[in-house]
């Protein structure tokens, strides 16, 4: 069982808030996809997922540089998208 994943930005690690085999990571946010129709690498199309992680201080980091978007529950049209400001 995995303690901690490592933040897809730094590479450091961000243990799991309540211990191995649960998946709240500290300080950090989880994403999981289980693909993409367009992806070259990554698209098996039977449920297998890939996770990754990113520290908060990372992500803001990345929001601020505009590289992380924000689309509201329901919005899909990705006209909807707009630039996340972790400060909303």
């Amino acid at each position: 069982m995995v303690n901690a994943l490592p933040c897809i930005v730094c590479g450091r690690e961000i243990e799991n808030l309540n211990g191995p085999g649960t998946d709240l990571p500290k300080d950090g946010v989880e994403f999981v996809s289980t693909g993409n129709y367009g992806s070259t690498v990554f698209d098996p199309g039977n449920g297998d997922r890939l996770k990754i992680v990113i520290h908060d201080t990372c992500l803001v980091k990345a929001a601020e540089l505009r590289r992380v978007f924000f689309q509201g529950f329901g919005d899909i049209d990705s006209a909807q998208l707009k630039p996340w400001d972790p400060d909303q």
